[in-house]
């Protein structure tokens, strides 16, 4: 064999070294809140689960008098999108949301946020960001 060839082939970067490198570049597309890791036995070996906290939609609404209760329209229409099926499927937990004044529209800011496995994310960020 040639030892050349040998030599590239070790220069070479693994394939899941590939993709931890277009998983991190990815996952700088979403706003992750916490990161967390799961040990799960899987044919008796552990195996760790990177889940990660993400904000998976932000909507603003106008200036209501009860947010709590005009926000459930607007978080029931976001469920019935392709993104919200996906994470309400995918969701490791239930998916929760913070509901605050946004000062800049002089209304309210919603944002809904969802825990998902890496591979979910990286589906996720895939399929549904820009």
């Amino acid at each position: 064999m040639n030892p050349w060839l040998h030599t590239l082939r070790s220069l070479e970067p693994d394939y899941d070294d590939l993709l931890s490198i277009l998983h991190n570049k990815m996952i700088e597309k979403v706003d992750i809140k916490t990161k967390r890791c799961v040990v799960q036995k899987e044919n008796n070996l552990d195996k760790i689960i990177e889940i990660y906290r993400v904000i998976v939609a932000t909507i603003y609404m106008p200036d209501n008098d009860d947010p709590q209760l005009y926000a459930a329209d607007y978080i029931y229409k976001w469920e019935n999108t392709e993104a919200g099926k996906f994470v309400m499927r995918n969701s490791i937990s239930q998916p929760t949301f913070n509901t605050w004044m946004d000062v800049e529209t002089i209304g309210y800011k919603i944002a809904i946020s969802a825990e998902l496995e890496s591979k979910k994310l990286s589906e996720y960020i895939l399929r549904f960001t820009k």
